[in-house]
């Protein structure tokens, strides 16, 4: 595990569980699953994986405080803090970026610090799978791949279809598809080629920043000179790109999907924490 490394990814407001989830209060820092909030709980199921000196934290200026005191177990130079939100890219830019200086050879598994996971063993394989996958491929970056249990127009999907590895099996990841209405979702379903994207990446911090080199510069001179300066009006020259993968060249890139089938929900919305509240009732 030496050169493992996890990233919470923790900047979010949560809006669309608004007024439940608000600006001054996003629903990773608050306990709706549990006794422990949904960031605790996120920080708890990387235990066993990665050290705790390897948990690292990405959120907002705005944020930094209420984290610290949520997780006095991170150290406080791993949380990483954007002076303003510039877009995903440039969050993992910036914690690419600080985690790279310090190990060149930092592998980093990212995921959100406000989903629901039951099967905690599932998701340990899934994390470790993309680890050694990662690890000897290290020119691609790889995602986990929920398998859908159901047809669902909210959440984003990837298709994969093809094997770039068999055992343990992972696949080429082909497209990604945004929210797609119920009948596509449905047809998603049945095809057997098609899986939730969870957001759950994992990389070579030194890949990911030449792959988006390659796509904007600016984008990682804005990262690397805000780590060195702290100077905000570095990091606000960073092009405002809203999702951190699609902007990768997969030509030169590849990208890789972990197929996983732990139990897994993004609480992403009013009907998705009512459908887990009801599951987790029996």
């Amino acid at each position: 595990m030496e050169h493992r490394y996890a990233v919470v990814v923790a900047g979010g407001a949560g809006t669309r569980l608004w007024p439940l989830s608000r600006q001054s209060l996003p629903k990773q820092m608050q306990a709706l699953m549990s006794d422990k909030t949904l960031i605790r709980e996120t920080v708890d199921r990387i235990r066993g994986v990665v050290p705790m000196s390897h948990v690292y934290i990405s959120t907002t200026t705005n944020y930094c405080d209420p984290i610290h005191a949520l997780l006095p177990d991170v150290p406080p130079e791993n949380v990483i803090c954007e002076p303003t939100p510039r877009g995903t890219a440039a969050a993992f830019a910036l914690f690419a970026s600080v985690i790279r200086d310090k190990d060149p050879e930092a592998v980093i598994f990212s995921l959100a610090s406000d989903h629901a996971i039951t099967e905690v063993e599932k998701f340990h394989l899934a994390m470790r799978h993309s680890f050694e996958f990662v690890e000897s491929h290290p020119r691609h970056v790889a995602m986990v791949g929920v398998r859908p249990s159901r047809p669902d127009t909210g959440l984003g999907y990837i298709r994969a279809r093809h094997a770039l590895q068999r055992d343990p099996l992972v696949l080429r990841a082909e497209k990604f598809v945004e929210k797609p209405t119920r009948d596509v979702a449905l047809k998603y379903v049945e095809s057997g080629e098609h899986f939730w994207n969870a957001a759950y990446y994992c990389f070579r911090a030194e890949v990911l920043l030449e792959a988006y080199d390659d796509a904007d510069p600016a984008l990682v001179d804005a990262a690397r000179n805000f780590a060195k300066s702290g100077d905000p009006a570095d990091y606000e020259r960073a092009p405002g790109k809203t999702h951190e993968i699609e902007i990768i060249d997969s030509t030169t890139y590849p990208l890789a999907l972990v197929p996983a089938d732990f139990t897994w929900s993004d609480i992403g919305n009013w009907p998705a924490l009512y459908r887990l509240k009801r599951q987790l009732a029996g």
